[in-house]
């Protein structure tokens, strides 16, 4: 049975406890993040470039000979710290023992305890406290200000109060606390991390540290507030970007009749890049074309897909190859159609490049039925309408033009209608 010494003992150390960690949370943030993101240097690069957060120490932690040597570092930086400033320590478990990134937690966690305690971070909190102020004097200020235009009444001293205990009541406001991030970075199916849940240290799991980079492609959040059909994960993309990514992919899955030398395939490439990137033009035929296609063939993310066998980094690269795939096939699709007899060529002709853009839509449209199943891995073959021998066509879709002229050969044989009209119904 415990005595009242005991117990007011006990009583007391757990007071100190609670001020000490009270205290601690004051400086920042303590957060220990896992991830399935593959071990490298761009995770601090990462947190200056996508976040606010600009002053960030990255340290490696198998790179760190003794504890002795990650102590002296965590203090240089708690020495140097000011505001907004970031400790970042990476942690490989296949370089690092589990032991090791424990221990790491620990001397971080006690110097934060020392620096919480020190003349400095007093210092910081006299700053903080005198903005605070500030700011509250400058909101009572500007509702004196509304409530005097108002001829005085309705003073509601009230408001202004609970304003103030609400901004008192605020830990840190934004943009300022020294913050410390153990990131760890888990292999799959490795099932001997165990995650020690405290007080001290907040827990959570990030799929990706980039969220997409400049693919074009959406990020995590934004692909599963769709209904994850790709009509609507199109919607959501910066298509030449996309495109761009995906382009030699595409180019990868059409097969051609004819054998083509190095010259073709760098010109083609070439002249494709231009394309996507300077001719807004063909952007927007491109982009209507692609939602088509993509509409027609039905596809949808398959989320067990990407959770099942995995071999991506990230659940989102995962969702991201395959919407590449789908994009890829789909833009195989529509180059083989533009270079049907070799008529992506004439794109770049400014003669014929307005009756090349229309025709595009045009006769892909027209066309599409005629089409085969979107495939995500299957080849595209480019048609050619020579016999015996390549043809290359002088005019934008000859085929298309031939077609149709084709077709008012029985009536006009036959006497019937005004061919002219007949022929521009067909073709405008």
């Amino acid at each position: 049975v415990e005595t009242k010494e005991e117990k007011k003992k006990e009583s007391h150390e757990k007071k100190e406890d609670s001020s000490d960690d009270d205290a601690a949370a004051a400086v920042g943030a303590q957060v220990e993040l896992l991830t399935y993101n593959p071990f490298g240097e761009a995770a601090g690069n990462v947190l200056k470039e996508k976040t606010k957060w600009k002053d960030v120490l990255t340290l490696n932690l198998h790179e760190m000979s003794s504890a002795r040597d990650l102590k002296s570092v965590v203090e240089g930086f708690f020495q140097g710290c000011s505001e907004g400033s970031v400790f970042l320590l990476q942690c490989d478990p296949q370089a690092s023992s589990l032991r090791r990134i424990e221990h790491a937690k620990y001397i971080i966690e006690r110097e934060r305890m020392r620096f919480a305690a020190s003349q400095k971070f007093q210092t910081i909190l006299k700053t903080r406290a005198e903005a605070r102020e500030k700011k509250v004097a400058e909101k009572k200020g500007s509702g004196m200000g509304r409530m005097g235009g108002m001829g005085g009444m309705g003073m509601r001293g009230g408001k202004n109060d609970k304003s103030e205990k609400e901004e008192k009541s605020k830990k840190l406001p934004e943009g300022v606390g020294i913050h410390v991030i153990v990131l760890i970075h888990l292999q799959r199916g490795d099932l001997q991390f165990l995650l020690d849940y405290s007080n001290v240290w907040r827990q959570a799991f990030i799929d990706d540290l980039d969220a997409s980079g400049d693919t074009g492609l959406p990020d995590l959040q934004a692909m599963l507030q769709t209904s994850l059909t790709m009509t609507d994960i199109v919607g959501t993309l910066d298509l030449p970007n996309a495109l761009m990514n995906v382009f030699r992919s595409a180019l990868g899955r059409m097969v051609y009749r004819r054998t083509r030398t190095v010259n073709d395939v760098q010109g083609q490439i070439k002249n494709l890049m231009k394309f996507l990137e300077e001719d807004n033009e063909f952007l927007a035929a491109l982009d209507d074309t692609v939602r088509g296609v993509i509409t027609k063939s039905g596809a949808k993310l398959d989320v067990m897909a990407a959770t099942s066998g995995q071999v991506e980094r990230s659940f989102q690269a995962a969702l991201h190859r395959q919407i590449r795939d789908t994009l890829a096939a789909a833009f195989a699709q529509l180059l083989a159609h533009a270079d049907r007899n070799e008529g992506l060529k004439l794109l770049a002709d400014e003669q014929v490049r307005e009756i090349w853009l229309y025709l595009y839509r045009r006769s892909f449209a027209d066309t599409q039925s005629s089409t085969g199943p979107l495939s995500r891995g299957g080849k595209v073959e480019v048609p050619s309408d020579g016999l015996g021998a390549p043809f290359k066509c002088k005019f934008p879709f000859s085929f298309y033009v031939h077609n149709a002229i084709d077709s008012m050969r029985g009536a006009a044989a036959r006497g019937e209608g005004d061919d002219l009209k007949e022929l521009q119904s067909q073709v405008l």
